[in-house]
């Protein structure tokens, strides 16, 4: 069940940076917007911690972060050897397949100006 993971957690990575690509090549301020949120994103994700530690009102909000579910998955499969919760990768597989489509929409939209704008 590992490669499942890795392929839904590269095309959720190759998504995002899509759109944050094309965005940034209009505003070059964004890449530092994005340096923060990356590294806000790193510490609220259960990489070294299990979400059964974070208090039970904020489990909502962590279970909003993709990352949480990707994280959680491979803590499943690698450490206690179960499967990983099937729905919830679901869903991340369509947002990413989503926003993969949005990325490359965005793409062939602004593919002429980016000669300009560099």
């Amino acid at each position: 069940m590992i490669i499942p993971i890795i392929v839904i957690q590269f095309l959720f990575t190759l998504g995002i940076t899509g759109i944050i690509s094309n965005i940034t090549v209009f505003f070059k301020d964004f890449e530092k917007i994005v340096n923060y949120a990356l590294q806000i994103l790193f510490y609220i994700s259960p990489g070294l911690y299990s979400v059964h530690d974070v208090p039970e009102k904020l489990r909502t909000i962590f279970s909003l972060n993709p990352f949480t579910t990707i994280f959680s998955s491979y803590r499943d499969v690698l450490i206690f050897a179960q499967m990983p919760g099937l729905t919830r990768l679901t869903i991340i597989l369509t947002i990413s397949i989503t926003i993969i489509i949005i990325s490359i929409k965005l793409i062939a939209k602004f593919e002429g100006n980016y000669a300009k704008e560099i």
